[in-house]
């Protein structure tokens, strides 16, 4: 009997260690499962912040586009509406037809900046190629002087005499070029424009350089991500070139290339 009662006593301990086990161990997972849960709560409210940050930010690039494209466009259906009625001075005419075809402008590089965009955003891939810098300067400048002698902007290029060759894609550094000199023709105020081609050691360089107005310090980086720097209704002046998305395109381009963009 004493040993059937020994027998009874161990078994009842084993069965209650074996169940102490079994609630420490399910204690030591709930309290796992309780810490990723909560750690799977923090990262899920720190997407929904993202997310609504980016819907901001979306709603806010839609208003900036759909205000610098339909801005110019109203101009030029003023201008069309005066001409269809007959402008009777021939140099009121002129003005309006010129007046016309730089708002056609703006719309047109607002547009190819928002295709590039999307490109970017889908991925595009470097065609490299030995590239001289010193040709591609030479054409983005060729393009861009008819530009220039409408806003009586002189527009200067200096390449040296060797080559300054990169490996690169040519399509892709002519946008970057072409984007800094329009704009740059854009905001020079009459002034000069510059193109400057040349090394720093093993580095090739490009210097695109107006004599305008400049960038504040704080709108700077906005600008190189592509953001409004200032609301609509806040901004000072009407600005041609306004979106903004110039700098962020060039800066995304640039870095396909391995290089860096200072402003």
């Amino acid at each position: 009997l004493a040993q059937l009662i020994g027998f009874a006593i161990a078994a009842g301990f084993a069965v209650f260690g074996a169940l102490w086990l079994l609630v420490f161990r399910a204690d030591r997972i709930l309290k796992r499962q309780r810490l990723a849960l909560l750690e799977a709560q923090t990262e899920l409210a720190r997407q929904n912040l993202l997310l609504a940050e980016l819907g901001r930010r979306k709603d806010e690039f839609y208003a900036m586009c759909s205000h610098d494209i339909r801005t110019p466009l109203v101009s030029v259906e003023a201008g069309c509406r005066l001409l269809l009625h007959g402008v009777e001075a021939a140099e009121q005419r002129r003005e309006i037809i010129v007046e016309n075809l730089l708002n056609t402008a703006v719309v047109l590089d607002l547009l190819s900046n928002l295709l590039d965009l999307a490109r970017l955003d889908e991925g595009e891939d470097l065609e490299g190629t030995c590239v001289d810098l010193r040709g591609i300067a030479e054409a983005v400048a060729s393009a861009n002087r008819p530009l220039a002698a409408c806003r009586g902007v002189a527009l200067e290029v200096e390449v040296p005499d060797d080559e300054v060759v990169v490996n690169g894609d040519r399509l892709k550094l002519v946008r970057i070029l072409n984007n800094l000199v329009s704009n740059a023709i854009k905001h020079a105020d009459g002034k000069p424009v510059t193109v400057t081609v040349g090394r720093v050691s093993a580095l090739a360089r490009i210097e695109v350089r107006d004599r305008g107005p400049g960038l504040r310090p704080e709108v700077r980086a906005d600008l190189m991500e592509g953001r409004d720097p200032a609301p609509i209704h806040a901004r000072e002046e009407e600005d041609e070139d306004s979106h903004g998305l110039g700098l962020s395109i060039v800066r995304r381009l640039v870095s396909l290339h391995g290089g860096n963009l200072e402003v």
